[in-house]
């Protein structure tokens, strides 16, 4: 698994989403899924320099090592235009900002302790549902809520 890996993400035996590592840092990975539905195994010359982004989460690689989750190909071109989350560290009242990496970046003002979030990883298994449940193949759950990609906002 590299930086930029292209991947299926199926939905049911006859579609899938595509997903793609958008940062790697130690053991944890930022996935971005894209927008749209597409037939498995056609996609290896999928380009997502425009796509749409629809779900962002910090997870890990069981997927894609067990081969749930196929990698078809590898872009970076499109990654310096994927916007990486901030997260909140510390207590409440001597609250910092850091980045996906790990490095601190401010003191957090008040409309980041409205807009951001602690760091939150989740297993794979969570944004493998949350995939199907966009394409009606299970219920939405709350849960997912926060793999959105707007609710992911600075």
């Amino acid at each position: 698994m590299k930086l930029g890996d292209i991947f299926e993400i199926p939905i049911d035996s006859a579609r899938c989403a595509m997903g793609q590592i958008a940062a790697i840092s130690q053991s944890t990975l930022l996935i971005v899924v894209f927008s749209g539905v597409y037939q498995p195994a056609a996609n290896h010359d999928y380009d997502p320099m425009n796509a749409d982004i629809e779900l962002m989460a910090v997870t890990f690689d069981a997927l894609l090592r067990n081969g749930r989750w196929t990698i078809v190909s590898n872009q970076l071109a499109n990654l310096e235009f994927v916007p990486k989350p901030e997260f909140l560290i510390g207590l409440p009242e001597d609250c910092a900002v850091e980045d996906f990496f790990g490095s601190r970046l401010r003191q957090a003002s008040v409309r980041d302790l409205q807009q951001l979030q602690y760091r939150k990883i989740v297993a794979p298994i969570r944004v493998q549902k949350a995939v199907e449940a966009l394409h009606g193949v299970r219920e939405w759950h709350v849960d997912y809520d926060s793999l959105r990609f707007h609710s992911q906002s600075k």
